[in-house]
């Protein structure tokens, strides 16, 4: 396999037992936009483009709007109220857990190809869910998320990669984190 072969590049972690969506993030961590990725995907899985842009649109969703940049810590609560129905009257821990829970997903989708970093930011994604105290909130938490297009998850609940939305919301939380009290 060379590694200046995108396609089989690919076609061996599908062959590793990768999933479609697994795959096509591991296509666009690599710097290929929405169009190379669609034809990565026919020639990996075989497939008609509409066939791949139903598995780009099972990750990323519709092509996304343009976001507005958020500019401070007003906005940014303004965008979580907007997106997830936040309110200020939220235990000071809220933000920090879907910080935790955006960052360790953003580690995971960034580190498919490097097993230790994969490994590590899977093990910090479960430590950041409720799994033994409460599965059921850990459950519909990433459920939620995942319906808000933050996140998407695969076969099992720790099996969370990040959107683009994901990732613009993490970024701002980032740079605007709460006020310390």
């Amino acid at each position: 396999m060379s590694n200046d072969d995108p396609v089989a590049r690919f076609r061996a972690l599908k062959d590793r037992g990768a999933s479609p969506q697994e795959v096509y993030t591991a296509i666009r961590m690599n710097d290929m936009d929405r169009a190379q990725s669609i034809g990565i995907l026919c020639a990996v899985y075989g497939c008609a483009p509409a066939e791949a842009e139903r598995i780009v649109l099972s990750v990323d969703g519709p092509l996304p709007q343009k976001r507005q940049a958020i500019g401070d810590h007003e906005q940014l609560l303004d965008a979580l109220k907007q997106e997830l129905g936040y309110c200020t009257c939220a235990s000071d821990d809220a933000l920090q857990i879907l910080h935790d829970v955006l960052q360790a997903a953003l580690d995971r989708t960034q580190s498919v190809d490097d097993p230790e970093a994969f490994a590590r930011a899977s093990r910090a994604l479960e430590a950041s869910l409720p799994l033994d105290a409460a599965p059921g909130v850990a459950s519909w938490f990433v459920y939620g998320l995942q319906q808000r297009d933050l996140v998407w998850h695969g076969f099992r609940l720790t099996d969370v990669w990040i959107t683009d939305k994901g990732r613009w919301l993490l970024q701002a939380i980032k740079r605007f984190p709460p006020p310390q009290k």
